[in-house]
Parts: structure tokens; C-alpha cells; sequence
């Protein structure tokens, strides 16, 4: 199936006509009550605008004691209006907005920041608000009495791969032309990509990019299943493109899903090299690239004539494989933000609870899940 996404809101999420795709980034959230902050500060910032409207990110730092359930409040000076939002709830009267946690996004540890981003209008002007209030206290940077790091221990890994998922928001995904089943990129019809058409992606608001890549043709063959040179080199091209653009970047290992490694448990070793193989080419050639690229392991996993339960066993040895070489290859791939999908990239409860047991199992804060929902 083609891909034809474009990431958009709920949550960290990837829309577009036939096919979302939900980031969460892995972290860990301790259960308390909801306390009020003693001091917190706020970074407000426009990332793009263009006549009548703007996307913005604002970041939120506790600088008191740890909060669980917060709202973030201020008054747009021009009249502004949101229009769409991720990794919040708002909600506004006239030019007094609110913003909520999403759920999973409540807990903020001393000295932790949690991010959210929207898209809004304006007209005539976009000032910037004047003040913050979190929980009612005006964010000033400063707090009204020390907090004792013996009772409020900052939070345990996981803050890099949420932040990194939040800030990712808008998102637009490049379907059909690394990722298509042929000869090259244009073999389902599309041009050949553009520093051009990155450029006017980024134009436009999108903080990341996702690039696919169907790896099938441009690998050669046993033993040593080497990877294409030049094809290689158009994937590095295009993704600097997109880093270029101070853009969030995501590539994969896309439809060899079902065209080779859905026989994984028939022809397990074959399979397997492949597999590795790929991920040790891209591993080296991006090992010292910015950490704004991220890794996606396999695109919607899927295993011929066996059972659920063999099935997510083979997505375990996958993604535990890819893992273990990407943070193997040193440089910026030792903390590098890797994805891992669920079974069919499926959000079933028993999908999603096999997956959480590789993660608990690779025991690494700068994981993040993704699940497909097509509607």
C-alpha cells in the first residue's frame, strides 16, 4: 500500500487522506497529586507565518515542585485565534486562551519542560502574549521558595524522545518516491524530488518530514546484500535537504515489509541479513548526522502464515536488532530517537502491550512507539 501521510495533530500524530501514524515518546510518569507550581518559565516562539496565519511552539519549564494536571494561560495582545493544536487542549474567549495537558503529558518533574505547539490566525498584527500564568502562578522565571531535591527527584530519561516527538509537530510525510516498488523514485509517477519542493514544505509551517525508503531494488544480493552507493547517496541528498530546513527527519526500511521480510519465518537468515545489513549501511552513513534525524525501524511489520503470538516474536528480534546496531555505530546514533511499530502497526491492545515489552526490555529513554490509523 502507498503511504500518503501528512503529520498533524492528536497527540503526536501523522494525517493526511488515508493513513495517521501516532508517535508517543517513551519517558517515565509517577502518579501524585496535582500541586501548584511555585515558579515556571515560558518560550513562546512563532516558528512560521504567513499572511493571516502562523504556526507557534511554546515551551513550558517547571521551575517548582513537580505538577501533575496543568493549564497554561494567557491573552493574545492582537486579537490572534488558534485554529489547530498538539499535545494540548485549548480552549479560548476572545483573546484569553487556555491550555491543557493532553493526559499523557500532565506530569512536569522540577526543572522538566513539556512542549506544545499550535496553528493560529492573525490580522494586522502578531504580538507576542505579555505573560503566562501555570496553574494560576505567572511564569517569570523565578520560583517562591527552593524546591528539596531529596523529596522531588528529576524525572528518569524520556524527555529527550518526548520533546523530540512534541517539537516534530506539524509533520508531512514524502510518499511515493523513495518509498515506490520500481526502477527509481519516479516509478509511480511522481517528479523526482527537489531541494525545491523540501523547501516550500518547510515554507509552509511543517517541522518535520518523513521520508520512506524501499530499500529492495538498490540492494544487491547474497552473501553480502550490499546497499546501492548512488542510491544511498540520493537518500543522504535529500535528507540534508530537509536538515538543512531545520526540519524533524524520519527514515525507514518501508515496503521490503511485505515484499521479502513478511517471510522472515520461512526464510529466517536470509530475512535477517538483509535486514541487518540495511540498517548498518544507514547506521554508518548517518552515524554523525544531526540528532533531528531519526531512525524508524520497519514500516507496518507483517509476517506470512503464522499466528499473532510468532508473529510479534519476529517484530521483537527485528526491532531488537536495529536497535542494538544503531546504537552500536556510535556518534549522535547512541542517543539518536529510534521508532519501533507495533505489529501491523496496529494499536490493539495486545499489539500494544508486546511492543511495551521490548521496550522495557531495551531499557533506553530515546525510544518512541508508532501505531497507523487509517480512516
Amino acid at each position: 500500500m502507498r503511504d500518503a501521510m501528512r503529520w498533524t495533530r492528536r497527540r503526536v500524530i501523522l494525517a493526511v487522506s488515508s493513513i495517521a501514524a501516532v508517535f508517543v515518546g517513551i519517558g517515565v510518569a509517577l502518579p501524585m497529586a496535582a500541586q501548584a507550581a511555585e515558579g515556571c518559565e515560558v518560550d513562546y516562539a512563532v516558528q512560521h507565518q504567513w499572511p493571516g496565519g502562523f504556526t507557534a511552539n511554546v515551551s513550558v519549564t517547571n521551575l517548582g515542585d513537580p505538577v501533575n494536571d496543568w493549564e497554561l494561560a494567557w491573552t493574545f495582545p492582537s486579537g490572534q485565534q488558534i485554529t489547530q493544536a498538539w499535545n494540548a487542549a485549548i480552549t479560548s474567549s476572545g483573546g484569553d486562551v487556555t491550555a491543557a495537558d493532553a493526559g499523557y503529558n500532565a506530569r512536569i518533574a522540577t526543572d522538566a519542560t513539556v512542549s506544545f505547539g499550535f496553528n493560529g490566525s492573525w490580522s494586522g498584527a502578531n504580538a507576542e502574549p505579555a505573560e503566562f500564568t501555570l496553574n494560576g502562578v505567572v511564569c517569570n522565571g523565578g520560583t517562591g521558595q527552593p524546591t528539596d531535591p531529596t523529596t522531588t527527584p528529576p524525572p528518569t530519561g524520556g524527555a529527550n524522545a518526548m520533546e523530540t516527538v512534541a517539537a516534530m509537530q506539524p509533520g508531512w510525510n514524502l510518499g511515493n518516491s523513495l518509498d515506490s516498488v520500481g526502477a527509481d523514485e519516479t516509478a509511480w509517477g511522481n517528479p523526482r524530488i527537489t531541494q525545491e519542493l523540501i523547501q516550500n514544505v518547510a515554507a509552509q509551517g511543517f517541522n518535520s518530514i518523513r521520508i520512506p525508503v524501499t530499500w529492495d531494488n538498490h540492494q544487491g544480493g547474497a552473501p553480502d546484500y550490499a546497499i546501492d552507493p548512488a542510491y544511498l547517496d540520493r537518500v543522504e541528498e535529500v535528507v540534508d535537504w530537509a536538515l538543512a530546513e531545520d526540519l524533524y527527519v524520519l527514515i525507514n526500511i518501508h515496503h521490503d515489509s511485505w515484499i521479502w521480510a513478511a517471510d522472515m519465518q520461512s526464510n529466517h537468515d536470509v530475512v535477517l541479513d538483509r535486514y541487518n545489513t540495511i540498517w548498518t549501511t544507514v547506521a554508518e552513513r548517518f552515524r554523525d548526522h544531526s540528532d533531528k534525524l531519526l531512525f524508524e525501524s520497519i514500516n507496518e511489520p507483517q509476517f506470512n502464515n503464522v499466528d499473532d503470538a510468532t508473529a510479534n516474536s519476529l517484530l521483537d528480534e527485528l526491532n531488537t536488532s536495529f536497535h542494538q546496531i544503531v546504537r552500536d555505530s556510535g556518534g549522535n546514533n547512541a542517543t539518536r530517537v529510534l521508532v519501533l511499530p507495533t505489529l501491523h502497526t496496529n494499536a490493539d491492545q495486545v499489539y500494544l502491550d508486546a511492543l511495551a515489552g521490548t521496550i522495557a526490555s531495551l531499557d533506553d529513554p530515546n525510544l518512541a512507539a508508532t501505531i497507523h490509523y487509517y480512516g
